[in-house]
């Protein structure tokens, strides 16, 4: 599995060779214009900061419904959630996409407003990677975060959408997240991308990898 974050909720997934980008930006939001392409470009929901989908070269498949679909030996589907503690009446709909391949498994939650109900929960339980909306505002803040981190049974969580540098909203910044977990638990890898194997999670649990962009 490669995985490679380009800010803010969007990132790039390769497994078995199927190339993944996951709520592509659009805007001015202060991080770099995307160059990307992808096989398979999923929207978690229709605003302008993560439906971009234009900006993907090599004119991929857009992805904007829970429906399954399978490609060779890798799974990718969605679980109906909100962007809002409302079910949807002030900023609509959310979709949470789970991917499947190589022995591994891995969630976007996208502009998760909520704190999952139990049957979510449940279907994302046996996480290798969660990831997850911290900043607050727009999306649940670093305390419900953490409730959710701490509902799922997951290896490593990547949090996103949050203050950085360059990032012109003003969202909640990843160290107030941080504070809830154990310092020996947390990992800045200080860089954009990682390439790992099931074999390499097989005695990681609870970790949070916090990428650069």
């Amino acid at each position: 599995m490669i995985l490679k974050w380009y800010g803010h909720a969007c990132f790039y997934l390769e497994l078995d060779n199927i190339k993944f980008v996951m709520d592509p930006y659009g805007g001015d939001l202060g991080y770099p214009d995307l160059n990307i392409t992808a096989d398979i470009v999923t929207i978690s929901h229709n605003h302008f900061d993560h439906n971009n989908h234009q900006v993907v070269k090599s004119n991929p498949r857009v992805i904007t419904s829970p429906d399954k679909v399978i490609i060779n030996d890798v799974a990718c589907y969605g679980i109906p959630a909100y962007h809002d503690l409302t079910q949807g009446s002030q900023r609509g709909n959310n979709i949470i996409f789970v991917f499947e391949g190589e022995g591994l498994k891995i969630a976007h939650c996208g502009d998760l407003g909520h704190p999952l109900p139990a049957e979510t929960v449940k279907r994302l339980n046996l996480l290798d990677f969660l990831l997850i909306p911290i900043g607050g505002v727009y999306t649940i803040g670093p305390e419900t975060a953490y409730q959710v981190t701490k509902s799922i049974q997951t290896k490593v969580v990547i949090p996103m959408h949050y203050k950085t540098e360059h990032l012109k909203f003003n969202l909640d910044p990843v160290d107030n997240y941080l504070k809830h977990f154990d310092s020996n638990k947390i990992r800045y890898l200080n860089q954009p991308e990682i390439s790992v194997t099931s074999d390499y999670l097989k005695n990681t649990s609870g970790e949070i990898w916090v990428l650069s962009y």
